[in-house]
């Protein structure tokens, strides 16, 4: 099923992924870097780094394996078409602390 609206879908020590399926059928997906810590002040996080690639594939955001997939930045408005599901992953690299908003759909 697809992911619901709390549910983080992956995550690791330095970003995380959300998903929400949309009412078309479409999901967005949300990408956060976490970003370091700061090892003289371990309870707050550092203020600059390095972006992160966050990745997740077709089936983890709740598609069903098969079909080629659009990839939309809702920010930058950049498209990425024909994506295979089978074995595909999307990566894309989110800024120290940042986030990035992902629209996916099925191509047609």
């Amino acid at each position: 099923p697809a992911a619901s609206f709390n549910d983080s879908i992956k995550e690791t020590a330095l970003t995380q992924v959300w998903a929400r399926p949309l009412a078309n059928g479409d999901i967005a997906v949300g990408c956060y870097n976490r970003g370091a810590v700061d090892p003289e002040h371990p309870n707050s996080p550092a203020t600059t780094g390095p972006a992160r690639d966050c990745r997740f594939s077709f089936a983890e955001v709740g598609f069903p394996a098969g079909g080629s997939y659009t990839v939309r930045d809702c920010w930058t408005a950049t498209e990425r078409k024909g994506l295979a599901a089978a074995g595909g992953y999307v990566a894309r690299a989110v800024p120290h602390h940042g986030t990035a908003l992902l629209r996916v759909s099925r191509t047609k």
